[in-house]
């Protein structure tokens, strides 16, 4: 079915009245496609969704037994469930964060229809810096752009709001008792806080790796910077992932300096440890000849 055929169904079923359904992702694994939202319906149309990170993500965290996974800004569930999946046989725990009631509940649907309720745990919390209430502004038709608030709510970013609890991921790692393997952070700008509550579990010699969106608006508009963002990790190195546009720089390649990177894009920060060198090495090529494996 091409691309444009499945945009065509996706606004068929939408208009149906169809809430969402069980579709085939272009990983190879099913995923459920929520209808009325932009990132809920974006999988279904577009076979490289968040592929690399996914397949990096997954290949980084096979080299673990039993890997604990902080997934920051969970939204639908789509890479929570993926992930889930691709790591079956290493029994994965992810906790999946989603702090927006709205986005929670299609989370929480997302792990119970595909029966990943034993892998894939859904926490209706957002995590930052210290333990808080906070705002967070949010469409109901583009859950991906939901951003906690400042001074002011994010007109941006959608016209709802909610309240929301907040923990760090020092006290997440206290509470589940292991450090987790991996951690993934898209939060729209609160990537520089979501760290500065992690310094323990980003300390010492088995370090997490981190997978995250670097995004100089959303910092801005969250009063941090690109500048910040690289000096909360400044015992990581950094890895270019992927952008949204066209692969400016090649997978996998080496980022000596992010803050000359102006565009959004995803990177993946390696502990400056042998042991996390190490399975940089083998994560970036086995998650290489994967991604050559799939159909564009």
């Amino acid at each position: 079915m091409s691309t444009t055929l499945r945009l065509w169904t996706v606004k068929l079923l939408r208009a149906l009245g169809l809430k969402r359904f069980r579709a085939q992702s272009g990983i190879n694994q099913p995923f459920i496609c929520h209808l009325g939202d932009s990132n809920g319906e974006n999988p279904f149309y577009n076979f490289t969704s968040s592929r690399a990170e996914i397949v990096l993500m997954s290949s980084w965290c096979r080299q673990f037994d039993e890997p604990v996974v902080l997934d920051v800004g969970g939204n639908v569930g789509f890479v929570a469930t993926q992930m889930a999946q691709l790591l079956r046989d290493r029994s994965p725990r992810i906790f999946s964060f989603e702090p927006v009631p709205f986005t929670f509940e299609l989370l929480s649907s997302s792990v119970r229809l595909l029966g990943l309720e034993e892998m894939v745990y859904p926490i209706c919390s957002a995590l930052s810096d210290a333990p808080t209430l906070a705002r967070i502004t949010y469409s109901k038709r583009d859950t991906m752009f939901a951003q906690m608030s400042q001074a002011e709510p994010n007109e941006r970013v959608g016209s709802n709001s909610a309240w929301c609890s907040t923990l760090t991921v020092d006290q997440v790692n206290e509470a589940i008792g292991k450090r987790p393997a991996l951690i993934k952070v898209d939060v729209e700008g609160h990537e520089v806080k979501v760290f500065e509550g992690a310094l323990k579990a980003l300390s010492g010699d088995d370090a997490p790796g981190i997978c995250f969106e670097s995004n100089p608006v959303t910092l801005a508009e969250c009063q941090t910077s690109v500048r910040e963002l690289v000096a909360a990790l400044a015992d990581f190195d950094l890895y270019y992932i992927n952008d949204f546009e066209h692969q400016r720089m090649k997978f996998g390649e080496p980022v000596a300096d992010l803050t000359s990177i102006d565009w959004v894009c995803n990177i993946f920060a390696v502990p400056q440890t042998d042991a996390g060198r190490q399975r940089w090495s083998q994560a970036v090529s086995e998650a290489a000849s994967t991604l050559g494996s799939f159909r564009k």
